[in-house]
């Protein structure tokens, strides 16, 4: 049973998850190696500064190899009728459907083992990285092969044939892969809002190369506030997937692909503007940057790279107000507490509008003053509270305008909204403000006080 089989292993240019720059694949038949296939693979894409002193594989190195398109007609049969056998397997399928999908190209459905999964249940080990299960069985690898790629699917095939000296494996634990590669209208515009949250919140926590417990916290939020979608597939496998990952309250080193690879998939989508995707996009890292109420320089640094990356987001409140804030920061040589006090207030603008901007001015009055309504409220429907309003003189407008006096935001917000916390009545409210509008964002909280 399961004498046949191929290895697979590829390298990345980047950390997007969607390219490949080498791709190995070894057949195994009856135990024995009989076929090793080995490209450097144009990945198409740009290279990180850091994947080449990861992989070994610097951007010159591929300009005259073929693309992952003119080199698939060499791998399809393979992997298509095999079982397909790698460390971490499901991170590199995926990676390996992300960058076929450019060329037209889908990788289907496919069976295989993850050596990962395997050891955890098999092996006995203080890591389940490649390196130190090695170490573990006693495998020593060739060294006349410099390939990392090659090196590491044989690594993996060593693996396997290990546990399976010992254990006879059930075709139970041979799973099928298939790729859902974008979030469609079926699922949702709220449940594709969460998606876009999560993948900021990944990258904001990865932004000092680590996630420290709050911030694996504040992704176990995410878990708990998005349990309700779970009957959804695509959502079933991203929370089981996170729920087995934070499950002792640390990310280990070879689950950080997973993760990076969450962030790279969801930070694209088919439903909204490219505007309304990098909102969303932005208040994930803000959240996951500022969850353990810490902002060192490298946050600073990854957060004003991703600004710069991201600036057909400019005009759209907070982006400006966030890159002039991160920009004078990077100019200082030391960054303190005092000095990322402005940050820290335009992050609270993100995730909170209403509750950083709420209060009642002094001499409050709400005779001929005009205001507006938005969002779901609990104190009492819009009707019920814009009566009371304009018994107290109050004039009610339908849209957010300079002139405006008051915006009323409802404590449940809305799944509608676009940008999370804040809907488009929001968003111009704040524009407004920074253009010398006096129109005052009120929360549900004040307003009950208001119409009590």
């Amino acid at each position: 049973m399961f004498d046949s089989y191929v290895l697979l292993d590829l390298q990345s240019p980047n950390t997007r998850g969607s390219s490949v720059c080498a791709i190995a694949v070894v057949s195994v038949k009856k135990d024995r190696v009989v076929r090793k296939k080995y490209s450097l693979i144009n990945p198409d894409e740009a290279f990180d500064v850091i994947n080449p002193m990861i992989t070994g594989i610097e951007s010159g190195q591929v300009q005259d190899a073929p693309t992952l398109g003119e080199y698939w007609s060499k791998l399809e049969s393979l992997l298509k009728e095999n079982i397909i056998v790698g460390h971490n397997i499901t991170y590199k399928l995926v990676v390996l459907s992300q960058a076929l999908k450019r060329y037209g190209i889908e990788l289907g459905k496919c069976r295989y083992f993850d050596t990962v999964e395997l050891s955890r249940k098999y092996i006995k080990a203080d890591s389940f990285k490649l390196d130190c299960l090695t170490e573990v069985i006693g495998y020593k690898a060739n060294k006349n092969i410099r390939e990392a790629a090659l090196k590491n699917a044989l690594a993996a095939g060593e693996v396997l044939t290990y546990i399976r000296e010992r254990h006879a494996l059930s075709e139970d634990e041979v799973h099928t892969y298939s790729f859902s590669g974008s979030i469609t209208e079926k699922n949702g515009d709220s449940m594709a809002a969460g998606l876009h949250r999560l993948a900021g919140i990944i990258q904001g926590s990865f932004s000092n190369g680590a996630i420290n417990e709050a911030e694996t916290i504040c992704l176990k939020k995410w878990v708990v506030d998005n349990r309700i979608y779970k009957k959804y597939r695509l959502f079933s496998n991203v929370i089981d997937t996170l729920t087995a990952i934070l499950r002792d309250n640390t990310v280990a080193e070879y689950d950080k692909p997973k993760l990076i690879l969450f962030a790279s998939k969801y930070s694209v989508s088919p439903l909204f503007s490219k505007t309304a995707l990098g909102i969303q996009v932005l208040q994930g890292i803000i959240e996951g940057i500022s969850c353990d109420n810490i902002i060192d320089k490298q946050e600073i640094e990854k957060l004003n790279g991703w600004l710069l990356r991201y600036d057909y987001l400019t005009g759209v409140y907070p982006y400006d107000k966030l890159v002039h804030i991160v920009q004078e920061l990077m100019e200082n040589q030391v960054i303190g507490e005092s000095d990322t006090d402005a940050l820290r207030e335009a992050f609270l603008e993100m995730t909170d509008p209403a509750g950083a901007h709420s209060h009642l001015p002094n001499q409050f009055s709400l005779n001929n003053k005009s205001f507006c309504l938005t969002g779901e409220f609990t104190c009492a429907s819009k009707k019920v509270i814009a009566q009371k309003l304009k018994e107290r003189g109050a004039i009610e407008k339908s849209r957010v305008s300079f002139n405006l006096d008051y915006l009323f935001v409802g404590g449940m917000g809305s799944k509608a909204w676009k940008y999370g916390n804040a809907d488009e009545r929001t968003v111009r409210a704040l524009e407004l403000q920074t253009n010398g509008s006096k129109v005052r964002i009120i929360a549900e909280e004040e307003l009950e006080i208001i119409i009590s």
